[in-house]
């Protein structure tokens, strides 16, 4: 097969691919300081980054939650007090703890906690937006944040618009996305739970995991024992009710005995007969009542879920930090790349327009 003088231009053979890629290098190595600077520029802004890049303190706090075992060595107790325990729902639920942990209500009785941080003490919602520096960076744009002067109170007006929007950033500030200021671990094998809290000041961490553990304890147990602890008001507030009308009963029939006493009356007799009766029966109810109230308390204190501390974070904390090295190095070796794509697309170029 001939091949006609145009063509055999256009085929490009090995030795001069291997020509090309040689009087690329020489062009390279001529342009070499273009390369150092780009690399130099890449390398210092890399390596500024992680250095400026505030460490972060990690406080991490463990505990175990001991929830009540359905009837179980109970069942016995409550039969002899005349009360069917039926089968108890308050054993560890671990999707109600997970839930409750990052929960708009928890959230918001953290923040409004005073800590005291580097000697000064005050809300950790105000702590968190002076830290991150909040009106500075992420609030700069918009003049009604940048302009909050912070929560004065540890109560919330519904109705501001403004508390309203800072309580959400800052809750999605603390438990929400992949680089959030909480993150919890919960194990149902071990039933061993972590709270790890990473901010940029050691004290603040340790603060605010303890606090976290606080209203999580509070929270939860709240939640499980609500509806218990309803029916043991409702009883202690009928046996109180029954104690007055016994007493006034008691103390209406004494005073008809002392009135009639060494008179036979048949109408004494029977307004006698309906006090005592009516006694009997008030007696009956209390009795009952109080039967009621002594299971109810029992149950209440079997089903009330158990939180213990089992290790607390203690300063020095482990810190986190960007490595420095690694992203100069990185920052450099992304230099590289660029200096040479653009020094080479820079060449193709020239040539190109040359031959124009």
């Amino acid at each position: 097969m001939a091949y006609t003088q145009e063509e055999l231009a256009g085929i490009i053979t090995f030795r001069d691919l291997v020509r090309e890629i040689w009087a690329i290098i020489r062009y390279l190595t001529r342009r070499w300081y273009v390369i150092l600077i780009i690399v130099a520029l890449f390398s210092g802004s890399f390596f500024y980054y992680a250095k400026s890049d505030l460490p972060l303190f990690i406080a991490q706090l463990t505990f175990s939650v001991r929830g009540s075992e359905a009837g179980g060595g109970n069942t016995g107790v409550l039969a002899q007090l005349g009360i069917n325990s039926g089968s108890s729902s308050s054993g560890l639920n671990l999707a109600r703890l997970e839930g409750l942990a990052t929960s708009r209500n928890i959230v918001r009785e953290v923040l409004l906690r005073r800590v005291t941080v580097e000697e000064q003490t005050d809300f950790i919602a105000n702590h968190i937006i002076d830290l991150y520096e909040l009106r500075e960076d992420a609030w700069e744009e918009n003049q009604t944040l940048r302009e909050f002067p912070g929560f004065t109170t540890d109560t919330i007006d519904f109705n501001d618009l403004t508390q309203n929007i800072v309580l959400k950033q800052l809750a999605g500030l603390l438990v929400k996305g992949s680089n959030s200021i909480i993150t919890f671990i919960f194990d149902p094998i071990s039933t061993i739970h972590t709270i790890s809290v990473s901010t940029p000041n050691e004290q603040l961490s340790i603060a605010l995991a303890g606090v976290l553990y606080e209203e999580l304890d509070q929270l939860y147990v709240d939640n499980s024992v609500q509806q218990q602890q309803q029916t043991v008001r409702t009883l202690q507030m009928r046996s109180d009710s029954l104690d007055v009308r016994l007493r006034e009963l008691e103390m209406a029939m004494a005073n008809q005995q002392d009135r009639n006493r060494n008179l036979v009356l048949r109408s004494a007799q029977v307004s006698s007969s309906q006090l005592q009766r009516d006694v009997r029966i008030a007696q009956n109810m209390y009795a009952e009542v109080i039967k009621n109230l002594t299971a109810a308390r029992f149950t209440l204190d079997n089903i009330t879920p158990s939180f213990q501390v089992v290790d607390r974070p203690i300063a020095p904390l482990n810190k986190k930090s960007l490595p420095v090295m690694f992203f100069a190095m990185m920052g450099a070796t992304v230099g590289l790349i660029v200096s040479v794509t653009l020094l080479v697309l820079f060449r193709a170029v020239a040539r190109a327009l040359d031959k124009v």
